[in-house]
């Protein structure tokens, strides 16, 4: 008896979150087409509860957005693009650590941009749209120092060629980045009292300008750990990999290593 009801209600979330995903796709479609036919305050209606059942639809997000500008209302569809493009960074995030957070992933041949943009699909034009929307209904925001921290990661994975971390080719025109000071991150005290131990993996980019880009954890540590090692990446001084003797951004992976006997 008890099995069966388990079943059944297995059976019951399956079926509501079914419905749920279906309605909210059913809402998006809708407020599309009505965006498309001019019918701005019926897009909206739709795309709203698209949205209020799935807050990460970054087509609907950007839809919501271009018909907010459609109806000259500036500052609401600053808000939706700005939630759009975050939300498309944690997503670019998450899929960062499915492909490289993971031993299993080791061997996989396949570009981690080829992989991130296979895996969003259509939500990653979506994801770059609301990004360029922002920039549109609110430079300002658009260029503060977080804003521009994020669209380094969002740019980098929208651009069409992926520069391989650490490559051996070409060694004649080409050279890698060369670290030169790499602090390291200090124990928080509650890492010392429960005496955690581990290595955090960190995926950043080391931009042309000398600037440290983008970072992103591969794994997580407690304790504040894990932000400890962030904080101190940012901190690494470095020369930029060259190509034909011109500086270029390119990704790497950075260990910190936690030990406390």
């Amino acid at each position: 008896m008890k099995l069966t009801l388990k079943k059944s209600f297995l059976f019951l979330i399956l079926f509501l979150s079914f419905v749920n995903f279906a309605f909210t796709q059913t809402e998006r479609d809708n407020g599309i087409k009505m965006f498309m036919q001019g019918k701005y305050d019926d897009a909206a209606a739709s795309l709203k509860k698209a949205v209020e059942q799935n807050d990460k639809d970054l087509q609907a997000l950007n839809y919501l957005g271009w018909t907010f500008e459609k109806q000259n209302k500036t500052i609401e569809a600053a808000k939706i693009y700005k939630n759009c493009g975050e939300t498309f960074v944690i997503l670019i995030e998450e899929q960062l650590r499915e492909k490289l957070g993971g031993i299993r992933q080791a061997n996989n041949k396949e570009s981690v941009k080829d992989f991130v943009r296979k895996n969003l699909g259509v939500e990653f034009s979506a994801g770059m749209a609301c990004a360029n929307g922002l920039e549109r209904t609110n430079p300002k925001k658009a260029t503060s120092e977080d804003w521009q921290t994020k669209m380094l990661l969002i740019a980098y994975f929208g651009e069409s060629a992926e520069i391989q971390v650490d490559s051996e080719t070409d060694k004649n025109s080409a050279t890698n980045v060369k670290i030169i000071k790499k602090p390291f991150p200090q124990y928080t005290e509650s890492a010392r009292a429960s005496l955690a131990n581990g290595v955090i993996r960190l995926y950043m980019l080391f931009a042309s300008n000398g600037k440290i880009g983008f970072i992103v954890p591969l794994n997580y540590l407690p304790n504040g750990l894990t932000e400890s090692a962030m904080n101190a990446a940012k901190g690494i001084k470095f020369n930029p990999a060259t190509k034909d003797g011109k500086p270029i951004s390119v990704v790497k992976q950075i260990e910190y290593s936690f030990l406390i006997y």
